[in-house]
């Protein structure tokens, strides 16, 4: 059929050797080959030929649901007749588009470079719902936060904030990938630079989501610092009054339990009275002193 192209999905369980010799059968070459199989390498597009383009891609793994997430690595070889498909663990993405195409559904898979760009609006896709899930505990960790802050809630913005700089990385990767598509009018996404333009847009959507997030938990980390420091002030100032308190009379009960045969106040009968009262005296008027200046 003159308008048919072939789509070779090498899963996760397929041998190496097989990936390897399939990807060289359609025109990798060796640096090629080494980014497909590598488990980790940056999202990038590369033109081979003028009818051949590869694209490396970071989508979520499977089991990926919360802003806690973990990446698959998805490579693209793309040809005039054909889609190479090669992802190191199981793509739920892949497996979206392969139910589309089977259930007949319009629009998807016109071209191999369309297969490609549907597969990539779909990882995409799979990253928003865990950006805009954060948001909504946040607001939930601002309100516990006033209530009840704890060091519980710091490790977790602090898990948070290392997420968001891991997401915003891999969405700015893939921003610029789609950007090129869209820029440098490759001829295979001939036709396809709208949709190029949407998967940018929604990458771009996550980055910007991303630092937003950020810098709110930024502020939420630099609010429960400022309500601990705010804590341990008001603490400290209790300690100091309560030892202002005491200083005084501790100096008094200390000269007069110096161990001296002579001291004139010890032969007065009201003496220990008195000693008392003036105690009292000094603590009522040091509490009237604080009070006014409203340290307590």
């Amino acid at each position: 059929q003159d308008d048919a192209f072939l789509w070779v999905d090498l899963a996760h369980d397929v041998d190496a050797e097989h990936e390897a010799r399939v990807l060289s059968e359609f025109g990798a070459d060796e640096v090629v080959l080494e980014q497909s199989l590598a488990l980790r390498y940056p999202p990038k597009i590369e033109v081979l030929r003028d009818d051949l383009v590869f694209m490396l891609l970071r989508g979520l793994d499977a089991q990926s649901d919360s802003i806690d997430f973990g990446t698959i690595q998805i490579a693209f070889l793309v040809g005039e007749r054909f889609l190479i498909s090669r992802h190191s663990a199981h793509s739920p993405s892949i497996e979206r588009v392969q139910r589309e195409l089977e259930r007949g559904a319009e629009g998807v898979g016109r071209t191999p470079a369309a297969l490609a760009l549907d597969v990539a609006g779909v990882i995409v896709s799979r990253y928003v719902p865990i950006v805009l899930n954060l948001e909504g505990r946040l607001e939930r960790i601002e309100d516990e936060m006033f209530e009840n802050p704890t060091d519980k809630l710091l490790n977790e913005l602090l898990g948070y904030k290392r997420q968001l700089k891991k997401l915003r990385r891999i969405a700015s990767y893939q921003v610029a990938l789609f950007e090129r598509v869209q820029r440098d009018k490759l001829s295979l996404f001939s036709g396809q630079e709208r949709d190029a333009m949407e998967v940018a847009e929604q990458f771009e959507r996550i980055v910007s989501l991303s630092n937003l997030l950020n810098e709110l938990s930024n502020d939420l980390m630099n609010g429960y610092l400022s309500l601990s420091s705010h804590r341990l002030n008001h603490i400290m100032k209790v300690l100091t009054v309560i030892t202002c308190i005491f200083v005084p009379i501790t100096f008094i009960a200390g000269i007069y339990g110096m161990n001296f045969e002579y001291m004139p106040e010890l032969t007065s009968r009201y003496a220990y009275f008195t000693v008392l009262s003036i105690m009292v005296a000094v603590v009522t008027a040091l509490l009237y002193y604080f009070r006014k200046k409203q340290w307590f």
